[in-house]
């Protein structure tokens, strides 16, 4: 249609002016350029909040470089960006100081920014294999200068994973859980009509089945399945005003088409990243994801839902500490036992918060908020230094 089209040149005149202000104003600057590129084909986690809060500081100009499922994303925001593949990404990355990535700065953001300092803003907190104990396949990145943890328990990980010395380990928190204390966090339950007291969030982590044989059920869309349509389940939310939104991984949210009905709601649609709806959820159920560590900062209910815990242990693996013995008491076998702590954690009649304390505790030492600026921070004392130290 003509007014789609129309829309369409709009946002695209949008995008281009962004662009090309967020170039000149990059390659014109005095102070350090930092760049900041993320994995995903959508802009998010610990790369957009760490651009989010960092972008208007004083001592660098920091700039994202973001594939075009991003752009309307980063335009709401009002970052600054430059698309990834771009000729400004290619020339920015030849000037840039430090280079952040998802994953890899290399692959996140392209190679021609090898000669910055590498900063690994690994996607989450590890309880699967990850890096050199990663499985199916482990992954080396040998260039990478630092990495960020959220204690000196997950410190330890981060240096066994990345092969990399204390030194080089940032405890600095996960920049994503700045999201928890955003001031502009948007108000969900008004989105869904105001129709409901309290909101679960359900936040699987994928599992590797993206390219199965034709007739097979993927075990992402099953699980899902499960939930949804269990009579226990919905019968625990509705007795308690409540509702569920679901927001599976990047890597697999395609793959859920089937229509929703309240009071089951997909993510996408509303528009919220997943770290405001953490913030706004009274439960989370997740399982094997490393959004349950992000989680236990917000000292709130959650239910693990595991019905293939063997399979996934045998996939994956859990190399760094007992996944059962650390969250059993979280830990859900079926959509029944799903429904039954559902009932728990709404009506509060569990109390767990002790246990949540302990754990909260071993896996941070930060409260939400402030972990960009401490990456930040102390990735600019490191250029700083190399500043130092080249002119000497």
């Amino acid at each position: 249609m003509l007014a789609d089209r129309l829309y369409a040149a709009y946002l695209n005149l949008r995008y281009a002016l962004v662009n090309v202000r967020t170039f000149a104003r990059a390659f014109f600057s005095k102070k350090p350029l930092f760049l900041v590129g993320c994995h995903s084909p959508i802009f998010a986690g610990n790369a957009l909040h760490f651009l989010k809060n960092t972008y208007q500081f004083r001592d660098a100009t920091v700039v994202g470089v973001a594939p075009r499922r991003s752009y309307y994303l980063l335009l709401k925001f009002g970052l600054p960006w430059v698309p990834r593949k771009s000729w400004m990404a290619r020339v920015l990355s030849r000037r840039a100081r430090a280079a952040f990535g998802t994953i890899r700065p290399i692959s996140d953001i392209g190679p021609e920014v090898a000669g910055a300092l590498q900063v690994l803003l690994w996607h989450g907190m590890a309880l699967k294999g990850i890096g050199l104990q990663g499985k199916p396949a482990s992954c080396y990145f040998p260039e990478i200068d630092f990495t960020i943890a959220t204690s000196p328990f997950t410190s330890e990980i981060q240096q066994r994973a990345f092969d990399l010395p204390h030194s080089k380990v940032i405890c600095s928190g996960e920049p994503k859980t700045d999201g928890f204390v955003d001031a502009d966090r948007p108000d969900v339950l008004k989105r869904l009509g105001g129709k409901y007291r309290k909101f679960l969030l359900y936040a699987p982590t994928y599992r590797d089945e993206e390219f199965q044989k034709p007739g097979e059920i993927n075990t992402n869309v099953a699980l899902v399945d499960r939930i949804v349509n269990s009579p226990e389940v919905s019968e625990a939310l509705l007795k308690h005003n409540a509702c569920m939104i679901i927001t599976l991984h990047p890597f697999v949210r395609n793959l859920y088409k089937k229509p929703l009905e309240a009071p089951f709601f997909m993510s996408a649609p509303l528009g919220i990243c997943t770290e405001h709806l953490m913030a706004a959820a009274t439960c989370l159920i997740s399982d094997y994801s490393s959004v349950i560590i992000d989680w236990l900062l917000l000292s709130r209910p959650m239910i693990l839902y595991c019905p293939d815990l063997e399979a996934y242990k045998e996939q994956r693996g859990f190399p760094y500490f007992d996944y059962e013995e650390t969250f059993g008491g979280w830990l859900a076998a079926d959509a029944g036992a799903v429904a039954q702590a559902i009932d728990g954690a709404l009506d509060e009649s569990r109390n767990d918060a002790a246990n949540l304390e302990q754990l909260r505790q071993r896996f941070h030492v930060h409260a939400a908020g402030g972990a960009s600026l401490r990456v930040f921070n102390r990735v600019l004392d490191e250029v700083c230094r190399r500043n130092r130290d080249s002119v000497d």
